[in-house]
């Protein structure tokens, strides 16, 4: 007897009775099920899939026909995809496979199913969606908006993006849309991740998230009835009641006055909101390193969605005239717990932020500095009776210098904008530096956003060198939050009212 044979059909059999058994679960059918359906006996196909019993060519053909398939399917198991279990942050994250399969697949197609998007996540991801959709991709959408979490300046990019924008909401508010799906797929193949991460930067790259990843073999009949089982609710989403196709402003205007969605200002307000106990006390924190930045922004036109909430109106009787004005929030603004983390991970040579309020100039685009200041908090290699050299230095200047001006090169919300002139002001005897150059394009000026984004804000300058400069704005909100964060805070002049700036403490 050739034992060899012998042991090449157990393995057979185990082998062929295992993938019976995937087959069978795929397809939702018990052993009683498939027993009645097959016209065989449920110990016929509990022996089968534990290898133990020969089955006959026409027992096969019984099954086959009873899961939806023809014989050969029973035996061909297709290629073997090894499941990838992203545990973000601490073994990687979504964003880095995923902007991989954008780049690389041609005339495919990207299903992304999330719970809620912002302007953080679709900009990551902008420059490979326009890559994905230059190779014949096409792109649909599915954002929930029963949490309020998904806002207007990104259902807006999206529109940009999308071939396909659709909201999900449940009118009862009784149920929530929550899955976290994304698909790519050509003719052969899908690559799905299925997790907890959202359309953000957060559920990208740097949140407590997990996500499972893995190819399906569309040529294969059980992956290919595993890709449309993740498909067809989807469908059937896109053809009921709860979802609405997204095409212009004005549908996202519509949602905003309705008080379905909120403006990018909103969701940082309510995010901002601290507990009333110190978490420092409690908990500790995991810096997150190498954070990709978008390379590519689509801008969101100034005061699109001003007004337009349904609570954006004051609830007192204080008038306009007496009201601080305040601009709306821009997208490269972000909160001081996000750019602390971005920046601790940075390789700047420093960072310092710089208090706006209604600045000067009729652009309103001029930030004051000073040749020196007073140290309020933390500690500075240069302090002299309390006092420091000042705000201008931070530009390379020598605050004594003042006959000398410097223009250097600002870049704001991904486009750099050249010249911005650092000089000193005898009639107001102090320095500033004036935010203006065209942008590299030729068709703007920095200075056009004065009056919305710089004044009554924080700036933020990451210096890169001592002629370049990354600038970001946060909300006056978060002042306090930089201040405990800084390695040193002062002021303009000797008062604790007057103009703040500091040094982001790295680490």
């Amino acid at each position: 007897m050739n034992t060899s044979n012998t042991n090449d059909y157990s393995v057979f059999k185990d082998a062929l009775g295992k993938r019976i058994q995937l087959l069978r679960t795929a397809a939702s059918l018990t052993q009683e099920a498939l027993a009645a359906n097959s016209g065989l006996t449920r110990t016929t196909i509990v022996d089968i899939e534990k290898g133990a019993t020969n089955p006959t060519l026409e027992g096969l053909a019984r099954i086959a026909s009873a899961l939806g398939l023809k014989v050969p399917d029973l035996f061909s198991s297709g290629v073997v995809h090894q499941s990838t279990y992203i545990m973000q942050p601490t073994s990687g994250n979504l964003y880095t496979p995923l902007v991989e399969q954008l780049t690389t697949v041609k005339n495919g197609e990207l299903n992304i199913h999330v719970a809620y998007a912002k302007s953080s996540g679709v900009d990551l991801l902008t420059a490979a969606l326009q890559t994905f959709r230059s190779a014949g991709g096409h792109l649909r959408v599915l954002a929930g908006i029963d949490q309020k979490n998904t806002t207007a300046e990104a259902l807006y990019k999206l529109t940009k993006l999308c071939d396909e924008l659709y909201v999900v909401h449940d009118s009862a508010f009784a149920q929530t849309y929550h899955p976290k799906i994304f698909i790519v797929r050509n003719a052969d193949q899908a690559w799905v991740a299925v997790g907890s991460n959202n359309l953000t930067r957060g559920g990208l790259c740097t949140n407590y998230e997990t996500c499972n990843t893995q190819f399906l073999n569309l040529n294969d009949t059980l992956d290919h009835r595993s890709y449309e089982n993740l498909t067809e609710a989807f469908t059937l989403y896109q053809e009921s009641n709860l979802v609405k196709r997204i095409s212009s402003v004005e549908d996202i205007q519509e949602l905003l006055r309705n008080g379905l969605i909120v403006t990018e200002q909103q969701s940082r307000q309510n995010s901002t909101k601290r507990s009333s106990f110190s978490a420092n006390t409690h908990f500790g924190h995991r810096a997150v390193s190498n954070l990709p930045t978008a390379s590519v922004k689509i801008p969101v036109p100034a005061n699109l969605f001003a007004g337009t909430s349904s609570n954006s109106r004051t609830g007192n009787n204080e008038s306009a005239a007496t009201q601080q004005p305040t601009a709306p929030l821009h997208d490269s603004e972000v909160t001081a717990a996000s750019f602390l983390s971005l920046e601790a991970s940075s390789d700047v040579q420093a960072t310092y932020w710089f208090e706006m309020r209604a600045s000067t100039g009729g652009s309103r685009n001029i930030l004051d500095l000073s040749s020196s200041a007073k140290l309020q908090s933390g500690t500075h290699p240069n302090v002299e009776n309390g006092s420091i050299p000042g705000s201008v230095a931070f530009f390379g200047l020598n605050p004594m210098a003042r006959d000398v001006e410097k223009n250097v090169t600002i870049v704001y919300n991904g486009i750099s904008y050249y010249p911005s002139t650092i000089k000193f002001a005898p009639n107001n005897a102090s320095w500033r530096i004036q935010l203006k150059g065209d942008a590299e394009t030729g068709d703007e000026s920095l200075s056009q956003y004065g009056k919305t984004d710089f004044a009554y804000h924080i700036l933020v300058f990451h210096r890169v060198t001592s002629d370049h400069y990354i600038l970001e704005t946060m909300a006056e909100s978060e002042l306090d939050a930089l201040k405990a964060n800084s390695e040193f805070w002062a002021t303009n002049g000797i008062n604790k009212s007057s103009k703040a700036f500091g040094k982001i403490r790295i680490g």
